[in-house]
């Protein structure tokens, strides 16, 4: 996931930084009640509660993916900043080795020759899906913003409309044709595209805050209705996953990160906020790579079940105040890690790749 790191001027949208940091508080609450076991441990009413806090969250990524696509996009062209793709490679294997050499020293038995492998080459181990898939659409992006810039805006609209009804709409109940799957590449590119597509043509910027809010309710709830009936209710031996409206691609999902995305860049702070913020937000992404590292997953593994011994009030909250607390300490553990690339120029090394990679990348393109 890119850390979206707007200038720190009057133009600086900290709604949208908000947003990012809300959508990785979202990701560890969902591993908390699915890797941490607290959705198959709770029962009846408590575990309804739980389910609708799942499907609540389930859009999280796709606010992410969403959100960059926005920030991203400009009226005017911009060059690919090739720096940014190997600060963000330095930044995923650091967290890599520190996590295995961790491990290593006090679970050895967690850690496997396989795990070194990923932490090293993290794109091509699939470890991080997101980042591995984040990483294609990154070098993609000027071709991306270049076709939103040059689609007149009625002809957008449309393509916007096309587009979701294929990959989401149809991909998700025609499966089996593999047009698009929740974790890949292709979804993460039409997020992006579809970010970029609602700042240039301003959608749904007539919607108000009260039938955004509605929309993220009903559509959680349809979500979650969907899981009631396929599991519950439904009398015939359906084939449907009731987890179907849970997946990136699900209609009622990306619904829901479009509505945080036009609520959230509406909202103002006050000064005390923005600190808050600037320190916060362009460290948010550490949050993802410490808690999806697969060690640290396998890790989870049923570590809530306790929870759901508790009131199911307590138990939501300390789901939720566990989620905010990682996030935060996630980010000044990323403050350090910060200071340690600046004191060892990594910074300089990535400028250095990124211009070396674009020489090469020229010299290829003379040849052609």
């Amino acid at each position: 996931m890119e850390q979206i790191q707007p200038s720190i001027t009057d133009k600086r949208n900290y709604g949208l930084d908000a947003l990012k940091i809300l959508s990785m508080i979202y990701v560890v609450i969902l591993h908390a009640l699915g890797m941490g076991g607290v959705v198959f441990a709770s029962k009846g009413g408590n575990h309804l509660l739980i389910m609708i806090l799942f499907f609540w969250c389930s859009c999280a990524v796709n606010i992410f993916a969403l959100t960059t696509g926005y920030v991203s996009y400009t009226g005017q062209p911009k060059k690919l900043n090739r720096e940014r793709i190997f600060s963000l490679w330095f930044q995923v294997v650091f967290y890599g080795l520190i996590i295995v050499s961790v491990f290593f020293c006090v679970l050895p038995d967690r850690v496997t020759v396989n795990d070194l492998y990923s932490a090293v080459l993290p794109l091509f181990s699939f470890e991080y899906w997101y980042y591995s898939a984040y990483f294609v659409v990154y070098l993609l992006s000027p071709f991306i913003n270049m076709a939103v810039r040059s689609l007149p805006e009625t002809t957008l609209r449309k393509t916007v409309v096309v587009v979701v009804l294929v990959f989401s709409f149809f991909s998700l109940f025609a499966n089996n044709l593999g047009i698009v799957q929740p974790f890949s590449f292709t979804w993460v590119f039409v997020l992006y595209f579809l970010g970029a597509s609602i700042k240039k043509c301003g959608l749904f910027e007539k919607l108000s805050n009260i039938k955004l809010i509605c929309g993220i309710v009903i559509c959680t709830l349809i979500s979650f209705g969907w899981y009631i009936w396929v599991k519950e209710i439904s009398f015939v031996n359906s084939k449907w996953d009731n987890y179907l409206l849970s997946k990136y691609i699900s209609p009622t999902m990306l619904t829901m990160a479009v509505c945080y995305l036009i609520l959230f860049k509406r909202i103002k702070f006050g000064e005390g906020f923005k600190k808050i913020l600037r320190f916060l937000s362009p460290c948010v992404f550490a949050s993802y790579l410490i808690n999806t590292h697969p060690v640290v997953y396998l890790f989870m593994y049923d570590l809530f079940v306790p929870f759901t011994k508790l009131n199911i009030l307590l138990t939501i909250l300390c789901i939720v105040v566990y989620a905010v607390l990682f996030v935060i300490c996630a980010c000044l553990i990323d403050k350090v890690r910060m200071l340690l690339f600046k004191l060892v120029r990594l910074d300089k090394l990535a400028g250095l790749l990124g211009v070396l990679s674009g020489k090469i990348v020229e010299a290829i393109g003379k040849r052609l």
